[in-house]
């Protein structure tokens, strides 16, 4: 029953000392590793402190007394700089001139703590008195009657520390942060009552031991406590923001477990609340999903960077597309504790791309119609000029027939130009039926100068009808990855376009000219059109929507063409033509080998 101060002692230094331990654990392996280590350094001069006091409350000799008390002032002295370098890092307040004021005050009370005789603590050799507690254990009075200058010094260090908190408690209550001030407040002040109790101890004004060792196992106690709100605040803090967040996220440890996942990584993949601690990939994905996840999860590790892949899941019936972006988290040093994946859903942006695909199909495809309309004339002349040319045949061979005077080289003739004209016409349907295809065919690699061809075919007697020269320089087999009917569709408007720009005149000549060539890996197209005038309004710079409306025809279909060839991944621009006229230009990627 008497012996109660030094096990006290020794527990509240055990509590110290663990302290001391798991901060600086955590200021070794945590980013925010500041504040952590300089509360655990704190800590660990708070147990010194403490072991020295229990020591010297059982002092044999007053030569042990005067080192044990050197060591309690050194330990004081370090533990007051390290709390004001806590309460900097802690709140933010940092006052430069302050702490190495501090530091030096901190380093010359230390030394002179050691060259003096017997420490700052006395002014002469002290006698070992000993006292009886109110409870009847006896120790060793630690009580300081006649005070060594140097205490006075000593006594403005820990002054000078308990502003700067106190100060530095008031800057972080200022900022926002009320809780964290007032439980940082509770702890100094509380600290700061013990420390009064053992100056009037110390002046007999109270007849009680030296309550300052409790005081510090306050103060550390009442930080933890905040340290434990503060991260559990951060971490609340954390998880609303990443619960808001419009795409999933996940982190996972090294042992594949998940140690966080936010609400939509619940709803895209329907995790069930039981398994929210010890979730793993089989309980969520299937074989196939969980290779790739494996596979950009190792390789995000081995070369630190992030990993993009697309996975396809079923859920509800419904099929989801998830873009993943796994990165590696970093640990202490160059290791890595973990991995992470952001989780974006993309399946209505799919949904959207593919009714709008449908849509842009449609509406080319309506053009297609519209052109086709606009060229009937040329078409039924150039499928007329065929079948009639095939009946004419037809016609004199049947009379050569008649009049038995049919000779066999006659008839094979006849016979030759019957299939040539068939074949005209076969080629003239079969054009007109690929531009009217009205289906979703993939690109694949075309001959662009062939295309071209066609359509040239499909327009002849609208070059004939309007008296316009054609001339054409293009490469040969010049194969480019596109949908045939949609370049052929561009190429239609643009020649239409030309013929629509140039100005009748009388019996003058125009030309359009068509060139077809390899530009580095784009094959480049241009469509130049010349007469005798061309319409002030009718030279675009640019093929921008704005500046569509200047055009001769408002179903020039120029909209159209710049949306295909961008489609296609080329470019489509305009320029005046050398001279008088203009020219229509577009390119396309070269087909790979």
């Amino acid at each position: 029953m008497n012996n109660i101060l030094t096990p006290a002692l020794f527990l509240v230094a055990g509590v110290s000392l663990f302290s001391a331990l798991s901060h600086l654990f955590m200021g070794i392996n945590k980013r925010r590793r500041i504040p952590h280590l300089l509360f655990g350094m704190a800590s660990l001069m708070s147990f010194g402190y403490i072991i020295a006091r229990a020591a010297a409350y059982n002092a044999s000799s007053v030569e042990e007394l005067i080192w044990l008390r050197r060591l309690d002032v050194m330990f004081i002295c370090l533990f007051s700089l390290f709390y004001v370098g806590f309460i900097a890092a802690f709140t933010g307040f940092v006052s430069k001139l302050w702490l190495y004021l501090m530091l030096i005050l901190t380093a010359f009370l230390i030394a002179a703590d050691f060259l003096l005789p017997y420490g700052i603590q006395f002014s002469e050799r002290p006698t070992l008195n000993l006292f009886e507690l109110p409870w009847g254990e006896i120790v060793v009075d630690m009580r300081v009657n006649v005070q060594n200058p140097w205490h006075i010094i000593y006594w403005a260090l820990i002054i000078s520390a308990f502003s700067y908190s106190f100060y530095g408690t008031y800057f972080l209550y200022r900022q926002g942060y009320r809780k964290r001030a007032n439980i940082s407040f509770i702890a100094i002040s509380i600290f700061f009552l013990f420390s009064i109790i053992n100056t009037l101890t110390n002046h007999g004004l109270i007849n009680f031991f030296h309550t300052s060792d409790f005081g510090f196992t306050a103060l550390i106690f009442m930080m933890n406590i905040d340290f434990i709100f503060s991260r559990k605040r951060e971490k609340n803090r954390l998880r609303t923001i990443l619960n808001s967040l419009p795409f999933g996220v996940y982190a996972k440890n090294l042992n594949g477990k998940y140690v966080f996942y936010n609400r939509n990584f619940e709803k895209f993949f329907n995790i069930r609340k039981k398994l929210n601690h010890n979730l793993l990939d089989e309980d969520v994905f299937d074989s196939k999903i969980i290779r790739i996840i494996s596979n950009n999860e190792k390789e995000s590790m081995d070369k630190r960077s992030l990993v993009e892949t697309e996975i396809k899941y079923k859920s509800n019936n419904k099929i989801h597309i998830y873009h993943l972006l796994h990165f590696c988290i970093p640990g202490p040093g160059t290791s890595v504790s973990g991995t992470g994946c952001i989780v974006i859903d993309l399946s209505q942006d799919r949904e959207q791309d593919e009714e709008l695909h449908s849509i842009r199909n449609q509406v080319w495809f309506s053009d297609r119609v519209i052109k086709a309309d606009t060229i009937a004339s040329s078409l039924a002349h150039e499928l007329i000029q065929p079948l009639f040319a095939i009946l004419a045949n037809a016609q004199a061979g049947q009379h050569f027939i008649s009049l038995g005077t049919a000779e066999k080289t006659e008839i094979e003739e006849i016979l030759r130009d019957i299939v040539n004209d068939g074949k005209r016409a076969a080629s003239v349907v079969n054009g007109l039926r690929t531009m009217l295809q009205h289906r979703d065919i993939p690109p694949e690699s075309i001959s662009l100068d062939k295309s071209i061809r066609e359509i040239l075919e499909l327009l002849n007697s609208e070059f004939v009808q309007k008296r316009v020269a054609v001339e054409t320089h293009m490469e040969d087999n010049l194969l480019v990855r596109a949908i045939k009917t949609q370049i052929q569709q561009v190429v239609l408007d643009l020649v239409i376009n030309a013929l629509n720009v140039i100005k009748p005149a009388g019996k003058a000549r125009r030309k359009i000219s068509i060139d077809a060539k390899v530009n580095q890996n784009e094959a480049v197209v241009s469509i130049s059109c010349s007469g005798l005038e061309i319409r002030q309004q009718t030279s675009p710079e640019t093929f921008e929507s704005t500046q569509l409306s200047t055009l001769h025809s408002p179903e020039t279909g120029l909209e159209t063409c710049k949306t295909i060839i961008e489609a296609h991944g080329g470019r489509v621009w305009a320029g005046k033509h050398r001279g008088n006229g203009v020219t229509f230009f577009f390119s396309l990627p070269l087909a790979r080998e």
